[in-house]
């Protein structure tokens, strides 16, 4: 939990400031900290501790914020020796914020355009607010025409009301499908094991995720609450604290916010169950139950459960997968028996928050665009969605064309050839170990398996990423 910090900042913040959270998310969270009578304190029984008698779980009070500008903070440069500083905006009035085009080294921008992502000459949507875009202007080649920057519209407020959109959608220098770059309210939580070594790759994975979050909300950071728990036993005093403070923030949100829940911990691969202390282990449904109220989940506009996990959760628990989306819009675990944290959080947890949650591109688009060919041979991805459990796994043509490692004698059989067959094609592999048993034949043939309506997709071609989609 954030340290409440004076309104006055100093003008030389301690370092560890300047590496975790900015000192202007630190001032907002002290500003909504909530006194500890109104911290709710749930019961823990299905964690196998005693029950905790609970308390009114009303929702917190919140501190009124100022009316005004927050003073700048200055921090130090390094590059220059001298100082820039973080400045918290209040919109009112015009929508117009002057930015220059190239920010030199010492400079923050207020504002950010959500297409290109530079500065220049700056307006705020004048019905959300939440959406910025650069214009040409005052000698500025922006995104959209100097004349629309007084009462301009962003593309999400348009469709809302109806109405056409006056001006061409820019071409992203971001590249990809993104449909402009949202900003709308966001809670991110991570919740990782503490494996009490020096470089955790949990922990490393949540800041990643939560970097690239801060980067998408310089010009709105009030619209974004990143929430941690990092745990050796969730059930003890400190974690529970922390659950109480956390629980407190998610509730001040729902319905106009997104939310997203990434669990990191281990899986038992002998029945499923979710690490949350040194040798014990509870269902998803319980712990679930420990650090959130679901019934508050159930009013956020859209909100993901991302399940790092090793794939002892989906062997055995597949199912907790599936209800969790009865509180979630979309539910993701991962299959492999030893999960890469790191891997599966830059290189596909990453892509899809980036095309789907800042990116606006459609949910099913941006997780086929992450499943990239790094995420595919490493491990397969279910998806929950409606009650309903799709995998994504690769069908390489030379090694797996089923989904299924081609194997004999413990060991990856050697592709050969690929010959018609009844008018099918026939990937033919044989066993390379010496040990072969004589009187077994070393040849396999395998016929892969064909797109199916409503059970599997195919995409790719032999000698390409080949993977596919099928309901589990």
């Amino acid at each position: 939990m954030s340290t409440p910090v004076p309104d006055t900042p100093p003008s030389t913040p301690p370092l560890d400031t300047l590496i975790s959270v900015p000192r202007f998310l630190e001032i907002e969270l002290a500003n909504r900290l909530p006194t500890e009578s109104t911290m709710a304190q749930k019961n823990i029984s299905s964690l196998g501790q005693k029950t905790v008698p609970s308390t009114t779980s009303s929702a917190p009070t919140r501190r009124a914020s100022p009316r005004k500008a927050v003073s700048g903070l200055c921090l130090p440069n390094s590059n220059r020796g001298g100082s820039y500083c973080y400045k918290r905006l209040l919109f009112g009035g015009s929508n117009h914020i002057n930015v220059p085009l190239k920010l030199l080294s010492g400079q923050l921008p207020r504002m950010q355009c959500f297409f290109c992502r530079q500065g220049g000459e700056v307006a705020t949507c004048s019905s959300c607010t939440s959406f910025a875009a650069c214009f040409t202007a005052n000698g500025f080649q922006g995104c959209i025409p100097g004349q629309l920057m007084d009462q301009w519209k962003c593309p999400k407020c348009l469709q809302d009301a109806g109405k056409p959109i006056p001006y061409a959608i820019p071409t992203l220098s971001v590249g990809g499908s993104r449909f402009g770059m949202s900003s709308e309210p966001l809670v991110i939580y991570n919740i990782y094991f503490d494996n009490a070594h020096s470089g955790n790759p949990a922990e490393a994975s949540a800041r990643l995720l939560e970097s690239m979050c801060y980067g998408r909300y310089i010009g709105n950071p009030r619209s974004l609450d990143a929430l941690q728990l990092k745990f050796t036993d969730l059930a003890d005093g400190k974690s529970k604290k922390q659950i109480a403070w956390n629980r407190s923030v998610i509730l001040e949100h729902q319905q106009s916010s997104r939310l997203i829940i990434i669990i990191n911990t281990h899986a038992n691969p002998e029945d499923g169950r979710l690490l949350y202390g040194s040798g014990k282990f509870a269902s998803l449904d319980a712990i679930l139950s420990h650090i959130l109220d679901l019934s508050v989940i159930k009013n956020y506009r859209k909100s993901f459960l991302f399940l790092v996990t090793c794939g002892g959760f989906v062997k055995y628990a597949l199912e907790e997968l599936k209800s969790s989306c009865q509180w979630f819009s979309s539910a993701i675990a991962f299959g492999a028996d030893s999960v890469d944290p790191l891997l599966v959080s830059t290189q596909f947890l990453f892509t899809l928050m980036d095309f789907h949650i800042f990116g606006c591109e459609p949910f099913d688009l941006a997780v086929h665009r992450a499943y990239k060919k790094e995420v595919a041979s490493h491990t397969s991805v279910y998806i929950a969605n409606q009650s309903q459990v799709g995998r994504l796994i690769e069908c390489a043509w030379r090694r797996r064309p089923n989904g299924v490692d081609v194997r004999c004698c413990n060991t990856p059989a050697k592709y050969v050839a690929t010959r018609p067959h009844k008018g099918k094609d026939v990937a033919i592999f044989r066993c390379r170990e010496k040990t072969h048993p004589e009187g077994v034949t070393r040849v396999q043939y395998i016929e892969p398996l064909l797109d199916a309506d409503g059970v599997r997709k195919i995409y790719g071609k032999r000698g390409d990423f080949r993977y596919m989609f099928e309901f589990v």
